[in-house]
């Protein structure tokens, strides 16, 4: 970069701008052919992600099925986490194990009543 001189560097003729950097042509008016197809890909990805979203977070949802239904589904699937997590032998401390306990008989239980509905 010059430090002598004009805008250009040039210190003989001050007036001679040959040689300056000139500013980037202005850009074009409205969208370009990329522009477009760039917007329509990540729109195209954008709603195949809801999608994903939306299929993945109804997976566990039945169509016409009670509350009820759902919360039994809940109570089977820890219960069976539960168990599996006491019959692991991972559990060393007495306290957490009489507390897996303590949830299995109230999980248990619960399962229990509602299997009688």
């Amino acid at each position: 970069m010059p430090v002598k001189g004009n805008a250009a560097g040039n210190h003989h003729d001050w007036l001679d701008l040959a040689g300056e950097n000139l500013q980037p042509l202005p850009l074009p008016e409205g969208f370009t052919l990329k522009g477009y197809v760039a917007f329509i890909v990540c729109t195209v990805i954008a709603l195949i992600g809801l999608k994903s979203i939306y299929s993945y977070g109804m997976d566990d949802v039945k169509v016409g099925g009670s509350p009820l239904d759902d919360e039994k589904l809940v109570v089977k699937k820890l219960l069976i986490d539960l168990i599996n997590e006491e019959q692991s032998g991972k559990i060393k401390k007495p306290a957490k194990k009489l507390e897996i306990r303590k949830m299995i008989d109230e999980l248990s239980e619960l399962d229990k009543k509602f299997a009688t509905l």
